[in-house]
Formats: structure tokens, sequence, C-alpha cells
């Protein structure tokens, strides 16, 4: 029996960092934000899909255009609901194809990291809980840096999801990542030592 753990986060706390984390610590990662790029590749379903449901100006081609789609879905809750609604059986599919794939090879402990842990429901299928947070400067700072927007863009972006306050209180574990990296990494570890 696969022990499965939901780690989720929000733009700009660090949840990729944590997911390397565990990855060092070869614990297996069903990566959804991976899954999505490999079903938005030419020539699959998902792909097809989409493109009937948005036109031939997001179709890229080796993949989804991902800008031409994001400008579509950008600060349009209709859009973005349609887009979330295809992509979310696939999704769903692969996440679980992953899943009876480890636990058929009896892997004692994996890690599914969703963005859209709680928000797509996917937490019914996972044995825990784990969010990442830290604080809102430094979660301003990390965005602007990584995405070359400013504040207010920053700050739209981080309003667009769920807060960190709901998702913390729907998770069993906090990892605060707003100190530095060898003091997420002690939290990691000690948490690992619990699940083991």
């Amino acid at each position: 029996m696969t022990k499965l753990v939901g780690l989720t986060g929000s733009i700009g706390t660090g949840k990729s960092t944590v997911s390397k984390m565990f990855a060092e610590a070869t614990v297996p990662i069903i990566d959804a934000d991976l899954i999505t790029h490999d079903l938005q590749k030419a020539g699959t379903d998902c792909y097809q899909a989409l493109v009937n449901a948005f036109g031939p100006s997001i179709a890229g081609g080796d993949a989804i255009d991902r800008k031409a789609l994001g400008q579509l879905v950008f600060n349009d809750a209709t859009q973005l609901h349609r887009l979330n609604r295809v992509m979310d059986l696939y999704i769903r599919q692969a996440i679980l194809n992953q899943i009876n794939d480890y636990e058929h090879k009896a892997v004692p402990l994996a890690i599914l990291d969703a963005p859209l842990l709680f928000e797509a429901g996917y937490e019914g299928y996972v044995d825990t809980t784990v969010f990442v947070s830290c604080d809102v400067d430094k979660q301003v700072q990390r965005i602007k840096l990584r995405n070359h927007v400013d504040t207010e863009t920053a700050m739209n972006l981080i309003d667009q999801q769920w807060s960190q306050q709901i998702k913390q209180s729907l998770s069993k574990v906090v990892i605060n990542n707003s100190g530095s990296i060898s003091q997420t990494k002690q939290q990691v570890l000690k948490l690992l030592e619990n699940l083991c």
C-alpha cells in the first residue's frame, strides 16, 4: 500500500523547491504541472480538445502555445473555467494511472505535487496534505523575480488563487519556506521521518 502525500502551495511560496527536496530524498513525485505539459504536446487527445475549445491560435507546432492560451484565460474567469474543465479529465486520469502504477510496484511513499490540490479535489486521492507557506513580502519578491513582473502584477497573480490562509487551514502539515533553504530542508527531513 503506497502512502500518498499531497503537496501544494501558492504561487511563489516555494512548493517546487520542497518537491525537489523530496525527489533528492528518492521519493517518487507525481508532478501535476509536468503531466499538464505532457498532455499539451501535439498529437495527444488533450491537445486536440484544447484546440477545439479555444481555436487554432493556440496550436503550436510541438505543443499548445502556452503564452497564447495564457493571454486568452488571463483575467477572464469564463475562459479559465473552460480551460480547467477541458484539462481536468485528462490530468485526473494521468494522476490515477501513476498512483495505480506505484501501488502495483508497492512503492512505500510517493508525493502528488499539485498546485490545485484542493481546488481540483485531488486531496481525495492522498493520505495526508502538506502546504508550503511563506511571508507575503517574500512571495511577492519571488514572483517578481521569476516572472519578471512588477509588484501590482505579482499581487494580481496572488489574488487570482485561493489565499494561503485557506489552503493552510485545509492542510494537515505546513512547511514554512520563509527562512533559509537549510531551514526548509530540516522541516522536509523531519516530515519524511514521521511519514516513514
